[in-house]
């Protein structure tokens, strides 16, 4: 689903002040699932290279976010989730493409507790796997994840109020 709208209301200074104008709005959503205290991720090419992420992707005309979140979770491993409770919300802004992607991430729980990870590699995916995220390097790991599991990690087991994240990218990468 995309939404045009003129003059965002934002709340984050520098970025509030870059954005205002026309922009075009994405709303996406991931799942995070844990698998023997190792989260499932996958590895995708993207324009700034190879990194580490959640499985997550945009929404679809008729979608919730939570089937969003299950639709891309099957389609770039090929396991069947179920989202249960909101994790994070995040909005990220892109000022040098004049976008920004709203979205949710979800706790979810496999179907079938056994299934195994395949990576989708027409979508640019070359692997999916369960792992400890924090035996990869920084850089390793999108920008967002990262922030993600900071906050989410040491509190995995728990189920806490939701987070929000707000991130800022321009051509130069991400400023926060």
């Amino acid at each position: 689903m995309v939404w045009v709208t003129s003059n965002p209301v934002m709340t984050q200074g520098a970025a509030a002040e870059a954005f205002l104008g026309a922009t075009r709005t994405t709303a996406g959503a991931g799942v995070l699932v844990l698998r023997n205290d190792k989260l499932l991720m996958v590895r995708q090419a993207r324009a700034t290279g190879m990194r580490w992420e959640i499985p997550a992707g945009g929404q679809e005309p008729g979608e919730t976010l939570e089937m969003a979140a299950a639709r891309e979770a099957k389609e770039e491993t090929g396991l069947t989730v179920e989202p249960q409770n909101l994790v994070c919300t995040y909005s990220s802004y892109r000022i040098d493409q004049g976008s920004m992607v709203l979205g949710a991430f979800y706790r979810a729980t496999l179907t079938d507790p056994d299934a195994v990870a395949v990576p989708q590699r027409d979508d640019g995916i070359v692997a999916a796997e369960f792992i400890d995220p924090f035996v990869l390097p920084e850089g390793d790991i999108s920008r967002l994840t990262y922030r993600l599991l900071e906050q989410w990690w040491p509190h995995r087991e728990s189920v806490l109020p939701p987070f929000h994240l707000t991130l800022t990218r321009t051509t130069n990468g991400y400023q926060n």
